[in-house]
C-alpha cells in the first residue's frame, strides 16, 4: 500500500513537472498564469492528479475576483511535446549544439540562444543565418554589418570579423574538421574562410545565378552548393574549381 502511495506521488510530481515545462515560455513572463496554465494540461491526468487539483479548482472556482480560462477540451498538441520555446519572429533556422546542451534559432535578423534542459534563453545577438562549429564551442552568422563573424556559444562574445563585405546570406556552413567556414550569398558567389584566421581562401562564381544552399562534405575538401536555378554544383574548395554539376 504505501509503496502504491509512492508511486501516485511520483506520478503527479511527473505530471506536473511536463506541465511546468510545456509552459515554461509562457511563465517566464506571465507567472500570474501559473494555475490557469497548469491546471489546462493536468485535468486529463487521470484521477491521482485531479484529486490533488481538486481542493485549489475549488478554492478559486469560488473566487469571482480573479477569474481564469477553464478549458472544455484538451490542448491539441503531441503528446511527446517536451517544451514550447517562444521566439518573437520567423524562424528561420534550428541548431542543436554537438553536447545537446544548447538550441539555437535563427531568426530574420537575430540569433536567440536556448537551455536545451531548462528552456531558458541565455541570449540574443544580432546577427542571422547560424552554423555551429563540430566541437560546438563558437558559431558564425552573418552579423549586422556587411560580414559574417564567429562568437563564442558559452559567452555570447564575438571572437572574429572575416575578410570582405558580403550582399544578403543566404545559407552559412562550417566544415567538420572546423577549419572553414562558407556562405552561400545573393550576389551569385560562395565565399570559403580559413576559420582560425578569418582569411578568404576563395570565391566560387555560380555566373548570375543566385545561391540559395551550400554543405561541406565530411571526408574531402569539397563544397555543395544550390541555386534557385534547381542545379546542384560540386566544388574543390582548395583550389576553387568546379567539378560538375546536376
Amino acid at each position: 500500500m504505501e509503496r502504491q502511495s509512492i508511486e501516485a506521488r511520483v506520478g503527479v510530481l511527473t505530471a506536473f513537472s511536463s506541465a511546468l515545462a510545456r509552459e515554461s515560455h509562457e511563465l517566464s513572463t506571465h507567472p500570474e498564469l501559473l494555475w490557469q496554465q497548469l491546471y489546462n494540461h493536468l485535468q486529463w491526468e487521470g484521477d491521482i492528479v485531479r484529486q490533488a487539483l481538486q481542493p485549489e479548482f475549488n478554492r478559486r472556482s469560488a473566487d469571482p475576483n480573479h477569474p481564469w480560462l477553464w478549458l472544455k477540451t484538451p490542448h491539441h498538441e503531441s503528446s511527446t511535446l517536451i517544451r514550447t520555446l517562444e521566439c518573437k519572429s520567423d524562424v528561420r533556422k534550428c541548431l542543436f549544439s554537438p553536447d545537446g546542451q544548447h538550441i539555437i534559432a535563427g531568426l530574420n535578423r537575430n540569433i536567440q540562444i536556448w537551455e536545451s534542459k531548462s528552456g531558458k534563453l541565455i541570449r540574443t545577438i544580432e546577427a542571422y543565418s547560424p552554423a555551429i562549429s563540430p566541437d560546438g564551442n563558437w558559431f558564425a552568422a552573418k552579423g549586422k554589418e556587411q560580414n559574417i563573424c564567429t562568437w563564442s556559444l558559452e559567452t555570447g562574445l564575438q571572437q572574429l570579423t572575416l575578410e570582405g563585405d558580403l550582399e544578403s546570406v543566404n545559407e552559412t556552413a562550417i566544415s567538420r574538421s572546423g577549419a572553414h567556414i562558407a556562405a552561400a550569398c545573393s550576389d551569385y558567389k560562395v565565399r570559403v574562410w580559413i576559420a582560425d584566421t578569418g582569411k578568404l581562401l576563395t570565391i566560387l562564381d555560380h555566373n548570375y545565378n543566385r545561391v540559395t544552399s551550400c554543405a561541406f562534405s565530411p571526408t574531402k575538401p569539397l563544397i555543395v552548393t544550390g541555386c534557385e536555378n534547381g542545379r546542384l554544383q560540386l566544388w574543390d574548395y582548395q583550389n576553387g574549381q568546379k567539378i560538375t554539376s546536376w
